[in-house]
């Protein structure tokens, strides 16, 4: 009986679609199986192994956020490169400025030669005002801190007014690891001399206006300033630290 009902259930329709069920169900493990030795791949569905699906999900969260990270390293250090060389130009140009200064000072030099140091002093100025304003490879300024716009202005009258925010922001770069993104201008560009605060521009312009006699004594002026310029060169080199130069 046991026997005979096996062969009817083998020999009935049932027995058909048992058996066209399984030659599916083995076809598709073998095809699995293949695409897995072709791919390397051993989970093609969740339900294959929900543990390790779920480990291979967070792998790839970890990948993609690994990927933002490495990014976001790789924009700071350029920024941050980019920062450090503007400010070694700020700091050349600086120096040049004083070497005028201590010429300008010297009781020998002709008002026709001051008059050439005012004119080269007004193009050291504008080339700081350039060089403040630089921007990075994405195009964002590099001393606005976390303005979008030029780090400063400069009004009809010549004067230069810094327009950027008071913080240069950070950037993550890992997990609870951020970086500083460099330095708002005013942070290296303004300084503490004779008990009151400057900038380089009012600096810069102050002794270009000396020196074309609007001070009663342009030597004593240029005397006066050189002051200012170590300040101000002892402010940038400590931005210069900061940033890495």
């Amino acid at each position: 009986m046991t026997i005979s009902t096996s062969i009817s259930g083998i020999s009935g329709p049932g027995f058909h679609r048992n058996a066209q069920a399984q030659q599916a169900s083995l076809r598709g493990e073998a095809e699995g199986l293949q695409r897995q030795v072709a791919t390397g791949q051993r989970l093609e569905r969740s339900s294959d192994d929900p543990v390790a699906a779920a480990r291979l999900r967070s792998l790839a969260r970890a990948d993609r956020l690994a990927g933002v990270e490495a990014g976001n390293a790789l924009r700071a250090r350029e920024e941050l490169g980019a920062a450090s060389s503007r400010m070694d130009e700020m700091a050349s140009t600086l120096v040049r400025a004083r070497e005028l200064a201590l010429l300008a000072a010297n009781g020998a030099t002709s008002p026709q030669g001051r008059a050439a140091i005012a004119t080269e002093i007004a193009a050291l100025r504008d080339t700081l005002f350039t060089l403040a304003n630089a921007t990075g490879a994405a195009g964002e300024p590099l001393f606005a801190g976390e303005g979008a716009g030029a780090a400063y202005t400069r009004a009809a009258d010549g004067s230069v007014t810094y327009a950027g925010s008071g913080e240069a922001g950070e950037l993550e770069i890992g997990p609870g690891i951020a970086v500083q993104r460099g330095l708002a201008g005013p942070a290296f560009l303004s300084f503490e001399n004779s008990g009151g605060s400057s900038d380089v521009f009012v600096l810069l312009g102050g002794l270009e206006q000396g020196l074309r006699g609007a001070a009663g004594d342009p030597a004593g002026a240029a005397r006066e300033s050189l002051s200012g310029f170590d300040a101000a060169l002892e402010s940038l080199g400590r931005g210069q630290t900061v940033v890495g130069s």
